[in-house]
């Protein structure tokens, strides 16, 4: 089959665009041939192609940044910008790769309503992990289904010669809201203050200024510098708040306990062999990372949990799942059995701690600084009012 993909501007470090480019060069592999699209852009497609083999990995699709009238059995959609352009197009089946609850990236407004709006143009939906699935069916009414999220178990996997650190490892992408910047931010701030020793290490966005925190900024790494990293730690620690992220699952494999918000878009996928879920806000969430820390046998058991979790979802099942959907797109997608919590247990029980002790903190520039979430020059002007 012929297959036209309508995907966003290359971004590196993306794991969206990761999990896109992997899944078009597996039904590539199955024989379809796929035609990439990026529109609205002033790269040529050689320029592009060499930014996906040297962010990614080479991509064995054809890449155009102009529409064409070629005819195509299956045109699919990855972000809600493209979903109309997807509804219009002659295609044969008409699909939306969802990867995230997208109108939760804005507050509500215009773009909000037409992120939301890309539901109801009568695709059918596959979307990473079970949550996003049963929200779409139930709340739009859309023929869907999902593929698991899965790790690659030849990157990430124990290291029995690695020695264990005192330390945390936390996927901070200050840029992305739904990432909870300084939400995660405070709650190492209250585990410092409790177990200064403690090592806290930064990854997955360029190194910028923190104030009120002492980390170890590791940027953007390879993924066997990841799985590295995974081993060297004693806990994991992830926030989204639109579907999880594939990196839980990585840690997980790789024999790492993860900490997340309790949230809607989490119990579905995450299991409570690997992780702790908690609250969404600092104190919860510091209060999951120290239980963690502080008990050995708690760390050994969602060590082990996470890892045989993980043995039954190897990359190539997710990969399998989804050229399945793809190859047989034609018949409907729902799910004959309901999609159930996989996480049920109780939030981590809370540390007596006064968050308003906490120094001030900030990302960047200085003058961005934040007091209890708030914009400095909000925070002094509350002030003024109380007083």
């Amino acid at each position: 089959m012929n297959i036209a993909w309508f995907v966003p501007d290359v971004e590196a470090g993306s794991g969206g665009q990761r999990t896109i480019f992997q899944n078009i060069n597996y039904v590539a592999k199955n024989g379809h041939k796929n035609d990439v699209y990026i529109l609205n852009t002033e790269k040529s497609p050689e320029i592009i192609a060499s930014q996906i083999s040297e962010s990614y990995f080479d991509l064995n699709a054809k890449i155009r940044t102009r529409l064409t009238d070629k005819k195509y059995d299956i045109a699919v959609a990855t972000y809600h910008d493209t979903s109309k352009l997807v509804a219009t197009l002659p295609a044969r089946e008409k699909l939306y790769f969802v990867q995230d609850y997208e109108p939760w990236f804005f507050p509500m407004g215009e773009n909000y309503l037409n992120a939301e709006k890309s539901y109801t143009y009568n695709l059918k939906c596959i979307t990473i992990g079970r949550w996003l699935a049963k929200k779409l069916h139930d709340d739009f009414s859309i023929d869907t289904n999902y593929f698991d999220f899965c790790a690659d178990l030849d990157i990430y996997h124990p290291l029995p010669d690695i020695k264990k650190e005192d330390a945390i490892c936390c996927v901070f992408q200050p840029g992305k809201p739904r990432r909870c910047g300084y939400t995660m931010l405070r709650a190492l701030q209250i585990v410092q203050s409790i177990r200064p020793e403690t090592k806290v290490y930064l990854f997955g966005s360029p190194p910028r200024p923190i104030g009120g925190l002492k980390v170890e900024y590791l940027g953007i790494k390879s993924v066997t510098g990841l799985n590295e990293l995974y081993n060297r730690c004693s806990v994991g620690f992830c926030l989204s708040a639109t579907n999880p992220s594939r990196v839980p699952f990585e840690m997980m494999a790789a024999g790492l306990p993860v900490v997340e918000a309790r949230l809607e878009n989490t119990v579905y996928d995450l299991p409570e062999d690997g992780c702790l879920l908690a609250e969404p806000a600092p104190l919860p969430l510091a209060s999951a990372l120290l239980k963690v820390l502080s008990d050995k046998s708690l760390q050994e058991k969602l060590s082990s949990g996470g890892k045989t979790f993980m043995k039954d979802f190897p990359l190539e099942t997710g990969f399998s799942q989804f050229g399945d959907l793809i190859d047989g797109c034609k018949k409907s997608f729902k799910k004959s059995t309901p999609i159930t919590h996989r996480y049920k247990a109780p939030s981590p029980e809370l540390i007596d701690f006064f968050e308003a002790s906490l120094p001030e903190l900030y990302i960047g520039d200085p003058s961005e600084m934040v007091s209890a979430s708030l914009p400095r020059r909000a925070f002094n002007r509350l002030k003024g009012i109380v007083k």
